[in-house]
């Protein structure tokens, strides 16, 4: 059989553990339980539940950026974040837009500060133009 996932299947890695090779079911799980919440306990409206599910897979996201590509994280992190907000949002919290917008600065800011001191320029400065 081929290959369905790009995670790494290293049996003592974490992420092997955690998500081996089903991200895709795990966030159907994730649906299912949101969906069973909503029904039985919370009075959850259908775009809450979206949101909800929306979050989870930019967590998802962001998991498998890290275990495939630590490079990839940042980008996906900011995803994250900004999925976290409009959850927050959705849920009632009042965030004014500028508040929102000094997180995502504020992410941003701190992503490439570290990820500054951990990628290599693919070309030397002295062949810079």
């Amino acid at each position: 059989m081929g290959r369905h996932s790009s995670l790494p299947e290293e049996k003592g890695t974490v992420m092997g553990k955690i998500l081996g090779r089903e991200p895709a079911v795990i966030l159907g799980l994730v649906a299912a339980i949101v969906q069973l919440l909503s029904a039985t306990l919370m009075n959850w409206s259908v775009e809450e539940q979206g949101y909800i599910n929306a979050a989870a897979a930019a967590i998802a996201g962001l998991i498998v950026a890290w275990a495939v590509s630590q490079e990839a994280v940042f980008a996906a992190l900011s995803g994250v974040v900004s999925a976290l907000i409009a959850l927050a949002l959705a849920f009632g919290l009042a965030l004014s837009p500028d508040l929102q917008s000094s997180l995502m600065v504020l992410v941003s800011a701190i992503g490439a500060y570290v990820v500054r001191t951990q990628v290599v320029a693919p070309v030397a400065a002295s062949e810079a133009v």
